[in-house]
């Protein structure tokens, strides 16, 4: 049967110039198909969903929906601007071409993390130009500021906390160990406590106050 109609079902068929659509007996479409390139697909439904035989499942049975999809191949939603790399197990996001596990790609990338308990906070990294940051929207202080323009990196380890140059030799070396002790290695003259405590490393003299 290439068509089947049955009185009971309340339901009719519309062919217009741009589309094909199937209403419900108050004109409300449930399927509307758009013949414009890229081609679409509109289903409205309050039960699931199922296409392709199944590989494309959608559940709606309660709200939100959920789509769960089976593909021996990768898959690609919103024209591209989220794809799934099934043969890398990679996801991308603004790309076809995830470079990791998860890839961000955008002019100026954000990611939030929402903790929903009781006493969370809400962190955002952000990612602009030369720069990097974590931003923490409750006290509304960048935590963790990078620039790579400075020719600088941040290393945590188990037991220090450093600050290197470009070749990766520690310029501040915060040690966990007890007694705390600080390394600070610099060509400079070197202020602490706003200038309470300063070392002139052109005379090797250190004043306090």
């Amino acid at each position: 049967s290439l068509l089947y109609f049955d009185g009971f079902a309340d339901m009719q068929l519309e062919m217009t110039f741009t589309g094909f659509r199937i209403q419900d007996e108050a004109d409300n479409t449930i399927v509307n198909v758009h013949r414009n390139a890229p081609f679409s697909l509109d289903i409205k439904a309050d039960g699931d969903v199922s296409l392709a035989g199944g590989s494309v499942f959608i559940q709606g049975s309660a709200p939100p929906l959920s789509l769960d999809i089976l593909a021996n191949g990768d898959v690609s939603l919103a024209g591209g601007d989220v794809f799934i790399d099934t043969s890398t197990n990679r996801l991308g996001i603004g790309t076809t071409t995830p470079g990791a596990a998860i890839h961000l790609s955008a002019t100026t990338p954000q990611i939030l993390f929402d903790d929903i308990n009781e006493a969370g906070s809400e962190w955002l990294m952000n990612a602009h130009q030369n720069s990097f940051t974590l931003f923490n929207y409750d006290t509304s202080e960048h935590v963790l500021y990078f620039d790579d323009l400075a020719d600088m990196g941040l290393q945590m380890l188990s037991d220090r906390f450093r600050i290197n140059d470009q070749l990766g030799n520690p310029i501040v070396n915060v040690a966990r160990d007890a007694p705390l002790s600080l390394d600070i290695q610099a060509d400079g003259d070197v202020s602490l406590a706003g200038g309470d405590v300063f070392i002139d490393t052109s005379a090797n003299r250190v004043g306090i106050g």
